[in-house]
């Protein structure tokens, strides 16, 4: 599949938006990671955990096994 330099732009200034997004709900997350590890649905570092975000049809994803 073949991008248009301009979709690539605009594909930069939404990343920046989502990350900022990511960046000020960051405690939420944090606790719904404690909230599954407490109740059994995960291990410490064997669960993911993804964000998404439908206004820039986004999706951040936490990778397994990283402590």
């Amino acid at each position: 599949m073949q991008y248009e330099r301009q979709e690539l732009i605009d594909y930069g200034k939404n990343l920046y938006e989502f990350f900022v997004k990511i960046r000020s709900n960051k405690e939420g997350i944090i606790d719904y990671g404690k909230r599954l590890y407490d109740s059994g649905l995960t291990t410490g570092t064997g669960g993911n955990l993804s964000v998404f975000e439908p206004d820039l049809n986004m999706m951040a994803i936490t990778p397994s096994g990283i402590a």
